[in-house]
């Protein structure tokens, strides 16, 4: 157990260096590219057949869409590191989740495990979905969850704050008590809508939400200010008393 949480911050240590390392145009050895769009993503599964195609999200999120061919292999299971452990490590190894961070943690971990060509999908299942991208075999997504025309009716009066999160998120985690608090205390002047990004992936696509967290803040149906990513209570708030 001490091991695998050794490996799992080593990864997620690695995982910021590469972002910035991939910045600075640092591939895998030979060029193989180690992050690409959604666009390259497909092409380059399209031209090496032999590749896996690693879907690191949990059980349940795989089960409810997932892109043909993937291999559901959690990253934040307990088996990650044996479950991969005998793939070719020459073979292309194509990687991701939902909005591309776990993704990022495992290919930097299976780098580091000395895997030749992993390449991460840029973004996640959230830019794929919303380039409107397939594979030959069709990306299943989830049907259901909240329309476009149920969210407009949601926010087109008073001021509305828009959360979207999912359980997974570590960010989402720390900020959910203070949401939950502001959503009590705020009431009377802010209405607060928490969106499971998972549950609600195509109006998430439609609304272009790549990242989690995203918050929108609405004013009688128009944006007036957006955020992506951790926000403390105290500048959350600030925010939303600013915007009249």
């Amino acid at each position: 157990m001490m091991k695998r949480k050794a490996n799992k911050f080593a990864a997620a240590l690695l995982a910021g260096l590469s972002i910035f390392f991939t910045a600075c145009g640092t591939n895998n050895p030979g060029g193989v590219p180690s992050s690409v769009n959604g666009e390259e993503f497909g092409k380059l599964i399209e031209a090496n057949p032999s590749g896996i195609i690693l879907d690191v999200r949990s059980e349940g999120e795989f089960s409810e869409g997932h892109l043909a061919g993937a291999k559901n292999v959690n990253w934040n299971g307990s088996s990650f590191e044996n479950e991969t452990k005998s793939l070719s490590k020459q073979d292309y190894v194509f990687v991701y989740c939902l909005s591309g961070g776990r993704s990022a943690s495992a290919a930097s971990y299976l780098r580091g495990a000395g895997f030749k060509k992993v390449v991460e999908l840029k973004g996640g299942l959230m830019a794929w979905r919303e380039a409107k991208l397939t594979n030959e075999s069709g990306a299943v997504t989830k049907s259901g969850g909240m329309t476009v025309d149920e969210f407009n009716a949601q926010i087109k009066t008073g001021k509305v704050l828009v959360d979207f999160n999912a359980v997974w998120c570590g960010p989402c985690k720390r900020m959910a008590p203070f949401m939950k608090e502001i959503e009590e205390n705020m009431k009377s002047t802010v209405k607060v809508m928490s969106i499971d990004a998972d549950e609600n992936n195509a109006l998430a696509a439609a609304l272009k939400v790549d990242a989690l967290p995203t918050l929108f803040l609405y004013q009688d149906g128009k944006v007036v200010w957006t955020h992506v990513g951790y926000i403390s209570r105290e500048e959350l708030i600030v925010e939303i008393e600013k915007q009249r």
